[in-house]
């Protein structure tokens, strides 16, 4: 029959199988709490500490490259390009009347 179900008289399959126990896990020490190895702990830590000290040398990088024989140059450059911006920003409030 069309669109037949259990309850309209259709077929029915048997009894489904019973779901099978999950085995118990493996027994622990009574003193033994958490992880049940220190290694864990160790492979929980390194990927943090690792990107600590590779940000920590980016910093000290950048601290370390500020000034120098450069930054007179560099610091006329930055001058330059916010003078030029606020010139720009003055004259465009000047040409709308404001």
């Amino acid at each position: 029959a069309r669109g037949a179900t259990p309850a309209a008289g259709g077929t029915r399959r048997g009894p489904r199988p019973p779901v099978p126990e999950s085995p118990d896990p493996a027994p622990r020490p009574p003193g033994r709490r958490g992880y049940p190895g220190a290694m864990d702990y160790v492979s929980a830590l390194v990927p943090p500490v690792v990107m600590a000290v590779f940000f920590i040398g980016v910093i000290r990088v950048i601290v370390k490259t500020q000034g120098g024989a450069n930054k007179a140059k560099e610091d006329a450059a930055v001058d330059a390009v916010l003078a030029r911006a606020d010139g720009t920003r003055q004259g465009g409030a000047a040409a709308d009347g404001g």
